[in-house]
């Protein structure tokens, strides 16, 4: 994606924007055949387990019982669930009839809605704002997309922390940018910015998916995640349009900004509310009783 940004800056200058999307086009149908080759379903398919987890040396049978321990300790009933290593997971049906499944949702459109608005927009913002070229502010915009390296670190850290807690601070750390981004002045300041951007915002998504899997398991994931993607790809797409709107009418970025750095803040409070939902009905029978 950084590569990308800056090769397409490159061509729909000196051609036109037409052979820069005919360029993604091909690009994206060459990837298909690597993919295809590579991609695995899930870790077992090759002999692994999630998570890194060890597989026992011993053969279990029966009903075993985990721990399960939700953030603020609060006293949860052992969870059966059938084999050592096998998994409690919802179904679409269950998981979309939770609370946490929904707040979890409107955070992860709220993000998209934010991160669209002032993602499209970054290029013309601070080409205006910071009186830098368009190819430097194609610039921030890669350095703030080649950071999204920094998960890695996020997802070690949503092991010692969880991914609630570090969502919580990363939407309130990202809130805090758009409002830095009102005083970039510079080309030195518009990189601090894309630097903080990039490490922050593109982790939002990723802890948001981490949440969906902590409390829902892998079972039905992907129907899960899917159940919420046209409410992401409509706000992916309202981003841009809202923005470009609200630019239109004030003839100024500054509204729209301060609106989205809102927006944020809110989402942050809705991760708040939010508690792991118990265990689904079909665990509970699966596991031979009643909870």
């Amino acid at each position: 994606g950084a590569v990308n940004i800056q090769i397409i800056s490159a061509i729909a200058m000196r051609h036109s924007w037409r052979t820069a999307y005919r360029y993604l086009g091909f690009i994206s149908i060459a990837l298909i055949p690597p993919l295809i080759i590579i991609m695995r379903r899930r870790p077992e398919d090759i002999g692994l387990l999630p998570d890194g987890a060890q597989p026992e040396s011993r053969e279990d049978s029966g009903t075993e019982y985990v721990k399960f321990e939700p953030e603020g300790g609060s006293k949860n009933p052992r969870l059966p669930t059938v084999g050592k290593h096998e998994e409690i997971s919802w179904t679409t049906r269950e998981a979309i009839r939770t609370k946490a499944f929904w707040l979890i949702g409107i955070t992860a459109v709220l993000s998209i809605l934010v991160s669209s608005t002032v993602g499209f927009s970054m290029v013309p913002y601070l080409r205006d704002s910071a009186d830098i070229s368009t190819a430097q502010a194609a610039g921030v915009l890669s350095l703030s997309t080649f950071l999204s390296l920094a998960n890695l670190g996020w997802a070690y850290f949503a092991d010692k922390f969880t991914p609630r807690r570090l969502l919580i601070f990363s939407l309130m750390a990202t809130g805090a940018m758009i409002i830095y981004l009102q005083t970039v002045d510079s080309l030195l300041t518009a990189y601090i910015f894309g630097f903080a951007w990039g490490t922050f915002s593109g982790t939002v998504g990723v802890l948001e998916q981490m949440m969906l899997a902590q409390y829902f398991g892998r079972a039905s994931y992907g129907s899960i995640i899917g159940t919420l993607g046209p409410l992401q790809t409509g706000a992916l797409g309202l981003g841009p349009t809202l923005g470009s709107r609200v630019r239109d009418l004030t003839k100024s970025y500054t509204g729209i900004q301060l609106g989205m750095a809102a927006v944020f803040l809110c989402a942050a409070l809705l991760v708040l509310l939010i508690r792991p939902p118990g265990m689904p009905r079909s665990a509970a029978i699966q596991g031979g009783q009643q909870v």
